[in-house]
This record gives structure tokens, C-alpha cells and sequence, in this order.
């Protein structure tokens, strides 16, 4: 048989397999996007290429947009940002994955880092660049290089290779020299750049909400351009089609589980419920040390790939040790944002955790998954320098007086709270009373200067309060006496 001809049909019966498994990609998975300058053909292809890799079992855990550090056009970062967001949410029912890159840079080179040295041989990250190098760069730069390895970084565009400026630096070239495996694809303009014939209309016209999403962030963004989405496809083809385009896709997203039923729980990610940051993955055999965690309060979510309705967890034998109705789906529950706190014992565990397309853990089962891991003392979370140890509830440390200059409590009259706010934007409070049991939390924003915040019903009253105050990388926590007493 003709040598080439062998070789297309190999490929072609490859391909066909991964599109009727509809699961064939799953690794951990990762996107640095830019959107926020120039062409706007990014702001509909940061949505799509989301839910490329749900729809393939990708664990997402790492987005961040909005990448062009310098001329940000503010309103193609909201556009963008709600590309990112608004697809996170539908298809892996979270984005706490997700930075942007114009408000918290650091926090987006945190999470490449904390990605790339969480990596090993048997678990790679799979990190596509969809934009200027810088931000990646600076994450790749900062972590372990012998962890290095095992990230495959992935490109297409010559041009976001070499886009530099004053606060961006460094091309792809500098990426290549890091130690990362660098794959770069063909300019993938080409094939998924179709703005005739209706190519799109079996999205427009879907039944399921998520792909009109998709099909809408489109218009935003550059109608029919989705091509920075072909470097996902390219992934979850097993690293095999450099050609994706509007049919495949369509048969891709038509053809089972990412449409309409589950595909299952991808990951275990451990919540410090004191702050709702997350600490990282909880894998198998994995270890939580209160020494590292920073605090006994703690919360786990699973995360999801697929059109999911419930998750029902189980822990130490206990099956059906909780049912969650929506994302994020975790194991202590949560009221919106706020993650609640569970606090697991000393020793060792196992979580189960499986995704069900109805609520209240009805209709097809998806994938189920299941960690065993240790608890351990670790003697206390880590107490910086000038702090002093709080004893929470049931005597475990966990939580740490400490002052910060800027960000600090004025004083507390009744129910009635000042607070120094350092700069303009978003904050948490936190109230304790001194047996570490949590009484209420506060979200608020507000301009810089002091705050006069009602803290309301904090019942039951005590004679002194653990406050803990929290405003972006700032913390703060402090005994408050109430001036007026119980």
C-alpha cells in the first residue's frame, strides 16, 4: 500500500478515536491569553477553547487573559474577561482557575508556578500560548527548573512569538531556552477562520446553552475567527490535528457526553476557607499539612468536566456524606463565594466524589474519583515573624495575630466597625470569637481611607472578637474589644 496513503489513514482512525471516546485528553491544561489589545478574534477563542478541553476531560488549572501588559484597551478586557468567566463557569462549573492579568499579575505567575512544579512525567502540564510571551514567561522563569520537563508549552502564532514592548520583554524564543518541551504548531488563521457558508449556524442553533454561549462570545469577538482555539483542538486530538475546523468541531461537541449528559469529577482542589483561596491539587496519596496550609479551616471542590448537576460526595466509608446541587461543587458546602470551613482529623482519609447530570444526585452517573490521602498535625501552621499563635476551636493553631501597618482595625463600637482600607478596592472580614469558632464574614469594596462598616448580628455577643481583615495580598488579624460590651 502506498506509504502515505497508510499514513493518512492511521491518522484519520486516530482521530475518529478520540472524537467518539469524547474524553481522550485527560491531562492538566493551561492558557495564557491576551484579548485585551489589538485584534479581538481572541475574545471569542478564550471561550471555545474552555470548552475544547471540558468536552475532552482537560483538567483546567490554569487561564489567564488579558495578557498584553502594556496599551490594555479596557473595553476588550471586559469582553474577554467575560469570554473566560462566563465559560469556566458553564463548563467546569468554577472559575477560580482563572486571572486576569491587568488586576492580579502576580497571583496569575503564582499559579503557573505552583502548575509547573506540581509536575511530573505521569503528569504533565499542557500550557497553550495564546498571546504575548511575558506573563508566561515570568511564570515558566520562577519555578522549579527541574520540574520544567514535564510542561509542554504550545504556540501557533509568529506573532505573538515576538510581540514585545517596554513591559513586555521576552518571545518565544526566551520560552524555548527555559527547559519546557516547546511545540510550535502551524498558524492555525487558516483553518478555523471560516466566516461563510453558515459554518457556524449548527452553534448558533444548538439546543444546548453552552455552545450558543460559545457561538455569542464569537460575535463579540471577530465572527467565525476562533483560530487561537485550534492550539486546544491540537491538544486534544493527542497532539496529532493541526487543522482543526468549524466541521470537526461540530461533530466533536454533537458526538456524546459534552453536550447533554456528564463527563465526571477531573480533580480535587483543596480551599483555604479562611481566605476561599485555593492551595492546590488534592491528588492520591496526596498529604495536607497544617503546617503548609496555613490554617485547619478547609474546604474541597471538585471539579467538573461536562454538563454536570450534582455532585455526591463520600468520605471514610460514609457514601453519601454530601450532595452538592451546584458549582462549585463542594464537600462542606458554600454560600456563594464564601467556601464553608471543615476542619478533616488527623490520620488518613478517602474522598469519592461523582458527577450526576440532575440534581440531587439523579440521572446518568458520570466518571467517579476517588483520593486517598494523609492528615497531618505538622505542629501548627507557620507563624511569621512578630505573630502570635490563636488557639481555634477544639485546641488547634491554625489562625495568627498579626498587625499590618496599612490594614488594620480602628477601633469596633458595638456592631459598628472602622478599619483602615489601604487602596481602593475589594475586602473581607471575618469574625471569630476567641474559641476560634467562625461568627460572620463581610465582602465589601470601597475607596481608600477608613471604613464605618455594620458588622449586624454576630450572635452570640462576646466580650472580644478575632477580626480578620483581608484586601488583596494585604492581612490583618487582631483582638478587638468592643467599646460597647456585651
Amino acid at each position: 500500500m502506498n506509504p502515505h496513503l497508510t499514513s493518512r489513514i492511521s491518522a484519520f482512525l486516530f482521530l475518529c478515536a478520540c472524537l467518539a471516546l469524547g474524553q481522550s485528553f485527560p491531562h492538566r491544561v493551561g492558557v495564557s491569553h491576551d484579548g485585551n489589545q489589538h485584534d479581538r478574534d481572541d475574545i471569542g477563542a478564550a471561550a471555545w477553547d474552555i470548552a475544547i478541553f471540558s468536552k475532552a476531560g482537560a483538567r483546567l488549572v490554569h487561564d489567564d487573559y488579558a495578557n498584553h501588559l502594556a496599551d490594555n484597551n479596557p473595553l476588550q478586557e471586559k469582553d474577554v474577561e467575560a469570554s473566560v468567566l462566563g465559560s469556566a463557569n458553564r463548563w467546569y462549573g468554577s472559575a477560580a482557575m482563572c486571572f486576569n492579568d491587568q488586576h492580579n499579575l502576580q497571583a496569575a505567575i503564582n499559579s503557573i508556578v505552583r502548575q509547573i512544579n506540581a509536575s511530573s512525567a505521569s503528569d504533565r502540564f499542557y500550557f497553550l500560548l495564546a498571546g504575548p510571551m511575558e506573563v508566561a514567561w515570568r511564570g515558566i522563569a520562577a519555578s522549579n527548573p527541574v520540574k520544567r520537563q514535564y510542561c509542554t508549552v504550545i504556540s501557533h502564532s509568529t506573532w505573538n512569538d515576538n510581540h514585545t514592548s517596554s513591559q513586555m520583554t521576552h518571545k518565544w524564543s526566551d520560552i524555548t531556552k527555559t527547559g519546557v518541551k516547546a511545540i510550535h504548531i502551524a498558524d492555525q488563521n487558516g483553518p478555523l477562520n471560516c466566516k461563510t457558508g453558515g459554518c457556524w449556524d449548527w452553534a448558533k442553533n444548538s439546543t444546548d446553552e453552552k455552545i450558543r454561549f460559545l457561538f455569542s462570545r464569537m460575535n463579540v469577538g471577530v465572527y467565525g475567527d476562533i483560530s487561537d482555539a485550534g492550539m486546544a483542538w491540537y491538544a486534544v486530538t493527542g497532539l496529532g490535528d493541526q487543522g482543526g475546523n468549524s466541521a470537526k468541531l461540530k461533530a466533536y461537541f454533537q458526538g456524546g457526553s459534552g453536550t447533554g449528559g456528564t463527563t465526571g469529577v477531573t480533580g480535587f482542589t483543596l480551599i483555604n476557607a479562611d481566605t476561599d483561596k485555593d492551595i492546590g491539587s488534592l491528588a492520591n496519596n496526596g498529604v495536607v499539612d497544617f503546617s503548609k496550609t496555613g490554617t485547619r479551616h478547609l474546604n474541597v471542590r471538585a471539579d467538573v468536566s461536562g454538563s454536570v448537576g450534582s455532585v455526591r460526595f463520600g468520605y471514610d466509608g460514609n457514601a453519601a456524606f454530601a450532595t452538592e446541587n451546584g458549582a462549585p461543587f463542594a464537600l462542606a458546602g458554600n454560600v456563594g463565594a464564601n467556601y464553608n470551613s471543615w476542619s478533616p482529623a488527623v490520620g488518613t482519609h478517602t474522598l469519592t466524589a461523582t458527577a450526576y447530570a440532575s440534581a440531587n444526585a439523579a440521572g446518568n452517573a458520570g466518571g467517579k474519583l476517588t483520593v486517598s490521602f494523609r492528615v497531618t498535625a505538622g505542629g501548627a501552621a507557620k507563624q511569621g515573624a512578630g505573630e502570635e499563635a490563636f488557639t481555634a476551636a477544639g485546641g488547634e493553631t491554625g489562625l495568627y495575630y498579626s498587625l499590618d501597618p496599612l490594614l488594620h482595625v480602628i477601633r469596633m463600637d458595638g456592631d459598628a466597625l472602622t478599619f483602615n482600607l489601604p487602596l481602593a478596592g475589594t475586602y473581607r472580614i471575618t469574625l471569630y470569637n476567641m474559641a476560634g469558632a467562625k461568627l460572620s464574614q463581610i465582602n465589601g469594596e470601597g475607596l481608600a481611607g477608613l471604613q464605618h462598616i455594620a458588622l449586624g448580628n454576630a450572635s452570640p455577643r462576646e466580650r472580644m472578637y478575632l477580626v480578620h481583615l483581608q484586601s488583596g495580598d494585604k492581612s490583618s488579624a487582631q483582638r478587638v474589644i468592643p467599646l460597647a460590651g456585651p
